[in-house]
């Protein structure tokens, strides 16, 4: 932090670029760097911007069956990097219980976030593979029932 607490605020981007350059091992020029960090920034600021001024409408098409992994990235992540969960307080189904009209069922996989599509292993527990209720957009009242181990295997990618 030391090397940019003199660097002016609007020249740290230039600055931690071209210490990048100097500092890491990679092949990217310090103008390249200097762009892909400056791409991330606007693409955080667009996020951001759409986060905040979006609202959902109430979700009336049937009822929702939510996948939540059991942790966000494992210790074996994709990217390499040590987890840091920093959002394990967040109640994710909630929101979308707020704007489900129907009913939100909760299948926990044994995997995470990063993995939940591509890994057998993530497959649900067998206690929670009884079949599901879906109801379909007409509303029809007739239950289907779905077993879990179709829908996985649906969306399973290879």
């Amino acid at each position: 932090m030391e090397d940019i607490e003199h660097v002016p605020e609007k020249l740290r981007l230039g600055h931690v670029s071209k210490l990048a350059k100097e500092r890491g091992q990679t092949a990217m020029s310090a103008d390249e760097i200097y762009n892909y960090i400056r791409g991330s920034i606007k693409l955080c600021d667009y996020t951001e911007a759409t986060y905040r001024s979006y609202r959902a409408d109430p979700y009336e098409g049937s009822d929702v069956l939510y996948f939540k992994a059991q942790k966000f990235l494992s210790v074996e992540n994709w990217i390499g990097t040590e987890a840091h969960d920093i959002f394990r307080h967040y109640d994710y189904i909630e929101p979308w219980r707020q704007l489900v009209k129907g009913e939100v069922s909760v299948v926990k996989l044994p995997c995470d976030h990063s993995t939940c599509l591509k890994s057998r292993p993530c497959r649900p527990p067998l206690s929670t593979r009884a079949p599901v209720s879906m109801a379909g957009p007409q509303k029809t009242g007739k239950r289907a029932s779905l077993d879990v181990d179709s829908v996985t295997s649906a969306v399973e990618i290879p």
